[in-house]
Parts: structure tokens; sequence; C-alpha cells
């Protein structure tokens, strides 16, 4: 077999050199292209949730306007309707007590009697005068009318009848005295006499208060006066927690003279017994309009110190509101100024954007708990 040329054996040997050398540059290639397409779809990535983290997300709780009435928060103090002190009117021994202290009593109810002494016997006397009289009156009277009497003798007549019916009138009176009764439906607050005192004319006999009705007495200041109104409902908390309310049935023209306020009276309907004599705060409704309830969690103050809440418009843009609050509720505060049919406010994360800013809204129901924000 005849010998490959050495030359031939080299060429041969550099073709297969050349070869390897282009498939490790295109593998390199491949390679590189690969690694700088992932570079570039990771920049991009990061891009995208670098541009996605510019928008912060917020909560908001969407608040519908609601009416709101705004009242009058004075103090008072309870009085009974009526209280009635019943004095004697006649002298005599007392002689029997029907009605004691804390009792129920009726208008026309007995609550004692009086010794009726001698006057039975006087009103059975005046009844007989009166019978002469008339009996004088009416024969005068014939006689006048036949010429036989003067009318001065009639006249005599008439004012002795007159006389007689006054008698009897007294007498009926003095015995009625006797019965002490009561003018009022109410409760006995007081009794001052016991059985065998002697009651002499004008003396206290007995102390009542009405029942079921109450008033409360309160005062108005000149700036206030005008807002308050005869027949509107007013409220009031009793000192002991008892909630009550009624119509106002006074309010005075003439202030104090030393305190330059209004008195006012409330009346007041209950079955519950009332304590007189007990401090309430009232609250007189003075003015309706329509607000929003913005809770608690919204409030914040901005750079200048004032008090305001954050809200979005449609756009998700955020807008600072100062706000001047009309009252609070426990839940919130209402707020007026708002000029829509509701508005979206800031309840987590107002804190941290600025006036103008875009946000993501995340609305929420309920609004985080906090206590009043001032």
């Amino acid at each position: 077999m005849p010998k490959q040329c050495p030359l031939r054996k080299l060429g041969s040997k550099t073709e297969n050199l050349e070869g390897n050398i282009k498939l490790a540059i295109l593998f390199v290639a491949i390679i590189t292209v690969w690694m700088l397409s992932g570079l570039f779809t990771a920049d991009e990535k990061v891009e995208q949730k670098s541009t996605e983290k510019t928008l912060k997300t917020v909560e908001t709780l969407e608040v519908k306007p609601e009416t709101y009435t705004r009242y009058l928060e004075i103090t008072g103090t309870t009085e009974p309707f009526q209280l009635v002190n019943l004095a004697a009117r006649t002298e005599s021994q007392v002689q029997e007590i029907l009605k004691d202290r804390g009792e129920h009593v009726q208008k026309g109810d007995v609550l004692l009697t009086l010794d009726t002494e001698q006057r039975k016997e006087t009103l059975e006397a005046a009844k007989l005068d009166l019978k002469k009289a008339e009996a004088l009156y009416n024969a005068a009277s014939k006689l006048n009318q036949q010429g036989y009497r003067a009318d001065t003798s009639l006249d005599t007549r008439r004012a002795e009848l007159a006389l007689a019916q006054e008698v009897l009138k007294r007498a009926e009176n003095d015995l009625s005295y006797t019965q002490i009764k009561s003018p009022i439906d109410g409760v006995v607050e007081d009794r001052a006499v016991e059985v065998g005192d002697y009651a002499k004319k004008g003396e206290m006999l007995y102390t009542l208060v009405s029942r079921d009705i109450y008033k409360i007495i309160t005062h108005v200041s000149q700036k206030d006066h005008d807002h308050v109104s005869l027949n509107e409902t007013a409220y009031a908390t009793l000192s002991n927690g008892m909630e009550v309310s009624g119509t106002i049935t006074f309010v005075a023209s003439n202030a104090d003279t030393i305190t330059r306020t209004y008195k006012v009276e409330i009346e007041i309907q209950s079955d519950k017994q009332i304590p007189t004599g007990m401090s309430a705060r009232v609250r007189i409704p003075t003015q309706t309009m329509t607000a929003y309830l913005v809770p608690y969690a919204s409030m914040l103050l901005d750079d200048a110190g004032h008090l305001g809440a954050v809200v979005l418009d449609s756009s998700n843009t955020t807008h600072f509101v100062e706000v001047n609050p009309l009252d609070d509720n426990g839940n919130g505060v209402y707020l007026t100024g708002f000029n829509s049919e509701k508005i979206n406010v800031i309840v987590r994360g107002q804190n941290g954007v600025v006036e103008g800013e875009t946000v993501e809204n995340k609305a929420v129901k309920k609004a985080p708990q906090k206590s009043k924000a001032f």
C-alpha cells in the first residue's frame, strides 16, 4: 500500500481544526444572544415593577350625605308640673288622716277630716232661716203687687232673703272645709299635722305634687334665644341616666336681670316617676341640614396645622379638605361643604400621600376603630 504524502496529511488536519473553531464560535454566539435576551427581559420586568410601585395603595370609605340636626345643649332641673300646698280653710281639730306621705291620690280624694263640731247644727239653722226669709219675701211681694205694702218694705224683705242665702252658703262651705280634698291627681309629698292637732285657718296641712307629668326648667343665652321655639320637641338625659323627651311650652321674652338668660320650660309626660330637683342635660334641636358622617380614622392635620381629611376624586387623585366639625356622635364627625352624592374619604394611608397624588384605591366597608381626633 502506497504511503500518504505528509503535506496532504497536514492539510486535512488544518481543515478539521477550522471546522471545530467555527462550531465553537457559533455556540458562543448563541449563548451570548440567549443571555442578552434574558437580561433585556429582566430589565423590562424590573422597569414594569418599578412603574407599578409608584402608585401607593390607600383604603377609602364611601360616605353618603344624611340629614343632620344641630342641637343646643344646656343644663336644666326637673320640677313637678304642679306643686300644691294645701292649707286649712276653717279651724277645727284633726279627726282622721286618710292619706299619708308617698301615697297616690286622685282629684277629689279626701286626705283628712276635721271635727265638724257644731257646723251641722249651724247649717240646719241657716236652712230654716232661709225658708223663713223666703216666706216673708213672697208675702211682702204679693201685698206690694196688691198695693198694700210700700216698695221700701219689699226691699227690706229682699235684703233679708239675700242675707239668709249668704249665711246658708257660708255654713255649707264651712262644713265642706272640714274635709281636706286633693285638687289634683298626684302624690302626697308631705303631711304637716297629726290626729288630734288643732288646725288653724291658713295653716299648712299637705304638700302634693303632680304625677305622670313633669317639667324641666332651663335657661338659654341671648344668642340662642331665637333658635328655641314653642311646641318643639326637646330631649333630656337625667343624672340617673333616664332618657326623656317633651314639648317646649314656655320661652321667656324677658331676660333674667342677673344672668341675662331666658327661662325655658319643657313639659314631660312619663309613666315612670321622675325625681324632682334632679339635674338634666337638655338637647334642643335648632337647625337641620345635609352633612357627611366621616370616621375619626380619616382625620389628620396638614403642615399648617389645619384639621381635615383626604378624599379621592373620580380619577383617584388625592385632595386635602379642611373641615370645621359640626358635631360628633361617638363614631365620627359631621362635616359640610361637599356638593356630591357621595365622597370617598381615605381612612388608611392618608399620612403617606401628598396633595394631587394619584393612588390606587382599595374600598372598604368599615373604617378602622380610632378614638376622637380632636
